[in-house]
């Protein structure tokens, strides 16, 4: 792995830690780290945290893992160091459409069929 992570990382095990991803996919290099977690609303959703501003905007990678994400019904959520958290889900799928995350933000849904 890489030596020099950003404080944040020292403690916590992204998923490139956890061997997912290739070398150019380092979250160092990308702007956002990977993350798999539980919600009592929804089950086991893949998180993309941003740590670098505007990644979301202009990353291909995080909008070619939303579409994968959506075609293959597999819920991914997108939280940007500032502003909304966007959860990509079925509606069918998501128990309570109104959650928190730790940080007090609300998740807005973006619900796809």
């Amino acid at each position: 792995m890489y030596e020099k992570r950003p404080p944040g990382c020292v403690e916590f095990a992204c998923q490139y830690l956890k061997g997912v991803g290739e070398d150019t996919e380092r979250p160092d290099k990308v702007g956002f780290v990977l993350d798999c977690q539980e919600f009592s609303q929804i089950g086991i959703v893949t998180v993309v945290y941003e740590y670098k501003s505007g990644t979301f905007k202009d990353s291909l990678l995080v909008k070619s893992w939303v579409q994968s994400h959506t075609t293959h019904r597999s819920p991914i959520l997108l939280v940007p160091l500032r502003g909304t958290p966007i959860l990509h889900a079925t509606r069918e799928s998501v128990r309570d459409t109104s959650f928190r995350l730790e940080d007090g933000r609300i998740v807005t849904l973006m619900a796809y069929a």
